[in-house]
């Protein structure tokens, strides 16, 4: 089952100048490294001038970051402070902690935690096995609840 982007149609269409800010991140998002403009054009397919004022501005709040030596765009390091936040408030978060930590010492293996939001699986917490190999998951990953497990990247 495809998710349909909140990019196509909807409600972000009022707000196009938002819509196409958050498409520039989540390609951003998506990539293992850097953009250049001319890729971050093509792949998110917003028109030169807009994609320009948009990535100053996301320069500018810390949002997305520029390598002038190499004249590529990748994620602003302002996510991990707002990731964090987020995960902070999270008052459960630190309770199950404890509950993971004694998983993996009873398994040897990863423990998760995980909740549903919408239709969703999100990885909230996770605490890794000791062992070499083991599970690689990140925290806010996410998959359709019907898979009834946690998302794997």
């Amino acid at each position: 089952m495809r998710r349909e982007s909140a990019f196509h149609g909807g409600k972000s269409e009022r707000n196009p100048a938002l819509s196409r800010g958050l498409k520039i991140l989540e390609v951003l998002a998506a990539v293992d490294g850097d953009l250049s403009f001319s890729s971050l054009k093509e792949t998110s397919q917003i028109p030169g001038p807009s994609l320009w004022r948009l990535l100053h501005v996301l320069r500018d709040t810390g949002y997305a970051l520029y390598d002038p030596k190499n004249h590529t765009y990748r994620l602003g390091y302002k996510f991990l402070y707002m990731g964090n936040l987020l995960l902070d408030r999270m008052g459960f978060r630190s309770e199950a902690r404890h509950y993971l930590r004694k998983l993996v010492d009873l398994t040897g293996e990863t423990a998760e935690f995980s909740g549903r939001v919408k239709d969703e699986l999100v990885l909230l917490d996770q605490d890794e096995s000791p062992q070499a190999v083991r599970l690689f998951s990140r925290i806010g990953s996410t998959c359709p609840y019907f898979h009834a497990t946690a998302p794997r990247s």
